[in-house]
């Protein structure tokens, strides 16, 4: 089973290779962060 903060990482890789701003990765990651 996948746990929140794996899916995290996982997300992080996703959207840096689709070239997401950094901004936006850490947005997204901040916002789930807090539910980890």
């Amino acid at each position: 089973m996948m746990t929140l903060q794996d899916a995290l990482v996982a997300y992080k890789t996703y959207a840096r290779a689709e070239g997401k701003s950094p901004k936006t990765v850490a947005w997204v990651a901040s916002s789930v962060g807090y539910f980890a």
